[in-house]
């Protein structure tokens, strides 16, 4: 199958909005340079509806940082450290869950 093809029936399973526009040989130019095959490859074996983000999922996301419960920065690294500290045998089934 023509890389470009497999990459429009891709960016068509992902749901973009206006793919139906898009065309195989839009992508064809790129296989000509050697230096990009590997990204197509990747993108062509590994880029798939699974890995998209939902609208629900960006919403929560939005609500949950809106309330200050992200941990970036300082606050991450804490919490990965403490994480990282505790032994997941010296733990509770409670508090694995």
């Amino acid at each position: 199958m023509e890389i470009g093809k497999k990459v429009v029936e891709i960016i068509n399973s992902l749901g973009y909005r206006g793919s139906h526009e898009i065309q195989a040989e839009d992508f064809e130019w790129m296989c000509e340079d050697e230096a990009v095959l590997p990204f197509l490859d990747w993108f062509c074996s590994n880029v798939n509806p699974s890995l998209i983000i939902t609208s629900k999922e960006m919403t929560e996301f939005s609500a949950l940082k809106a309330a200050g419960g992200i941990l970036e920065g300082a606050q991450l690294e804490q919490a990965l450290q403490s994480s990282t500290n505790i032994e997941e045998d010296d733990l509770t089934e409670d508090q694995l869950k």
